[in-house]
């Protein structure tokens, strides 16, 4: 009669790691690091809970396996937090050279004397920039404070200095801030004139999906004008 191989205790009692199994999970969840910044607390962990499992599988003396498991969930957790983060900066830097162009635009607009469709960039909170809401009055009707905005916009001390400017350039961006569906970006623009008067405007604008059916899918909330600096002598 045939006698079945005798079993080693040792293997017979083997089991595989809680841990290692986490970790290979925690390693599939790291794809939501896709999502945001919050969401690599998921690769950290495998990487973390992985070399635990991998800690306590050497320790056991074979009561534990599950060794490749751990180190799956532990390449999956970092593979996908690196590609994650590439993808961020290639994102962030996409819209911050977006938003320049766009500020860039929007000045060469003013300099241009097109002020009416300088206009339509500004959200309301531009507009409110030119022409404050009135409190405590009867609201002003809609057509005046249009008009009010276009001619405040038209004498505003950047729309003369950007007309004046013979140079505009960008001097700095800042990485995009991410509000729900809205982004946002400052930019800082340097304008020279021909007398060698360089000055510097913050400008900062938003993006927002309902903007996509106007006439720039950035639009400008407000703006700063630095006071201007002693020529170069």
């Amino acid at each position: 009669m045939h006698t079945p191989p005798e079993i080693d205790d040792a293997t017979a009692y083997s089991r595989i790691s809680a841990a290692a199994i986490i970790a290979l999970l925690l390693g599939i969840a790291s794809l939501t690091a896709f999502i945001g910044p919050a969401f690599l607390f998921f690769p950290v962990a495998a990487v973390g809970i992985g070399l635990l499992a991998l800690a306590s599988i050497h320790r056991s003396d074979g009561a534990l396996t599950g060794a490749g498991l751990a180190r799956r969930g532990m390449f999956l957790a970092v593979a996908l937090a690196v590609a994650a983060l590439v993808r961020t900066g290639v994102r962030d830097y996409l819209v911050q050279k977006q938003a320049g162009e766009a500020a860039l635009q929007w000045v060469q607009l003013l300099a241009d004397h097109h002020i009416e469709e300088a206009r339509e960039w500004l959200t309301s909170d531009g507009a409110n920039q030119l022409a404050p809401p009135t409190m405590g009055e009867t609201a002003q009707p809609q057509q005046e404070r249009e008009s009010i905005i276009v001619e405040r916009l038209r004498g505003d001390e950047l729309t003369r200095a950007a007309a004046a400017a013979s140079q505009r350039s960008i001097e700095e961006t800042s990485s995009p801030a991410y509000d729900g569906a809205r982004t946002i970006v400052k930019c800082t623009l340097t304008l020279g004139d021909p007398h060698g008067d360089h000055r510097h405007v913050t400008i900062q604008l938003s993006r927002y999906p309902a903007y996509e059916r106007t006439a720039s899918p950035w639009h400008i909330d407000h703006w700063n004008f630095e006071s201007p600096e002693e020529p170069t002598k």
